[in-house]
């Protein structure tokens, strides 16, 4: 009996490793995930919402809680649309420049740093890491820079940039939970 359920287990092994070794999706995985277009799509449905309701040209008192959170979903999908990541954007906090320099560097907390023309990335909380001094810096692209510097301006009482309903930073299942809900509205 025992050597029967020893051949099965390898050859599902043996099988798992062909189709990890060819890097092909499986068939639950082909299901859960987005194609270029479909994501372009989801993007393209965000920017026809918020220019519909005049979201980026409104003063920020002039703006209702559901467009507040579109725009920070929209500057979430824009993130990801540029750089690729894992949930490494939950409890992104949002400092200066100056504010940063005088926080301990020792610590799990991912930062956006604004700067006056600069905005980048600070992750030092990632599923993979290795080391705990490690740390990776990520500059965003000019055009990503002004979406954001227009969401905080907006959202300028939120202390994170993703937020729960409740204003809390997202964690990283809240972040994944998000994504999901999203990604399944349109």
């Amino acid at each position: 009996v025992w050597k029967h359920y020893s051949k099965i287990r390898d050859d599902i092994n043996t099988k798992f490793k062909e189709a990890k070794a060819e890097n092909v999706k499986t068939e639950k995985q082909s299901k859960n995930w987005l194609t270029k277009d479909e994501f372009q799509n989801i993007v393209k449905q965000y920017q026809e919402y918020l220019t519909k309701h005049k979201v980026l040209q409104s003063k920020p008192d002039k703006i209702n809680k559901q467009e507040l959170n579109k725009l920070m979903e929209y500057v979430l999908i824009k993130f990801y649309q540029e750089i690729p990541s894992r949930n490494d954007f939950h409890s992104l906090q949002i400092v200066s420049k100056k504010e940063y320099n005088e926080l301990p560097k020792d610590t799990n907390q991912n930062y956006l740093v604004m700067e006056r023309s600069n905005i980048h990335i600070i992750i030092n909380d990632w599923k993979t890491k290795k080391n705990e001094k490690d740390t990776r810096t990520i500059t965003i692209s000019p055009e990503l820079q002004k979406l954001v510097r227009a969401y905080t301006r907006k959202a300028s009482f939120r202390k994170y940039m993703f937020v729960s309903n409740k204003e809390q930073p997202l964690t990283r299942n809240g972040l994944t939970k998000l994504l999901q809900k999203m990604f399944k509205v349109f």
